[in-house]
């Protein structure tokens, strides 16, 4: 197996867990949205804590392994993989615009006491991952075409 094609491979390996990890996330922050406060702030600032740990470590090697095949490949396979690349930094740029900053705010809280507008700041949270776990099950789509379509253009 060609470099390229190990790298695609663990793009597609990588961006696959990440847009299933996103999807079950959104279900279980869905299904916890009707938490009273205290239990969602107490929930999502756990959460948090271990995703601040591991999540960086992940986007980066999945960053660094789409860039790479997306450089070894040629034709409609190099267009594929560098949309896949796009749709992985609307990943990036969605955790890092949207849920970070909301992600900061609820570690600042102490359960129970939480701002009176604390809904909006966990609906948000909430819309800003749907959208990012958009993102990364389109760029695995791609990532998937990828590997059927012709090297040339």
């Amino acid at each position: 197996m060609s470099a390229p094609s190990r790298l695609t491979l663990s793009s597609l390996i990588t961006t696959g867990e990440l847009a299933g990890m996103m999807l079950g996330i959104a279900f279980t922050q869905s299904s916890a949205q009707s938490l009273p406060e205290a239990c969602w702030t107490t929930r999502q600032q756990a959460s948090d804590a271990l995703f601040r740990k591991v999540m960086p470590g992940f986007f980066a090697v999945t960053g660094f392994s789409l860039v790479g095949a997306t450089l070894g490949a040629e034709g409609k396979r190099r267009a594929l993989l560098a949309a896949a690349t796009v749709s992985f930094c609307g990943v990036l740029g969605g955790t890092v615009v949207l849920n970070v900053p909301i992600n900061q705010r609820v570690a600042s809280w102490t359960p129970g006491s939480a701002p009176e507008n604390w809904m909006r700041d966990r609906d948000r949270w909430l819309q800003a991952h749907w959208l990012r776990t958009a993102f990364g099950a389109f760029a695995f789509v791609l990532i998937a075409l990828s590997d059927r379509a012709p090297t040339s253009s």
